[in-house]
């Protein structure tokens, strides 16, 4: 299964780096709120980014359930030196 981004990683890859994509841009306007003193603002987007963080890691543990825990399959080097 091909994700939706236009490449060739799979769904839960692309799933991945746009809800990533999203939590740094509501941590980041989270903290500029907080600066300028809009503690309303603030307290908004860091719970969105929160719920996404959250639902991000069910889905995670939910596809590791369900589809298992897969191997390595980059490089030899990089499973040897990184990972080993």
């Amino acid at each position: 299964m091909h994700g939706f981004l236009g490449t060739k990683a799979d769904f839960w890859w692309d799933v991945t780096i746009s809800s990533e994509t999203i939590v740094v841009v509501a941590f980041v306007l989270g903290w500029r709120f907080a600066r300028r003193g809009q503690g309303f603002k603030h307290q908004k987007a860091m719970l969105v980014a929160t719920v996404l963080v959250t639902a991000w890691l069910a889905m995670y543990f939910a596809q590791q359930y369900i589809a298992g825990i897969s191997g390595f399959d980059g490089p030899e080097a990089v499973l040897l030196y990184i990972y080993r």
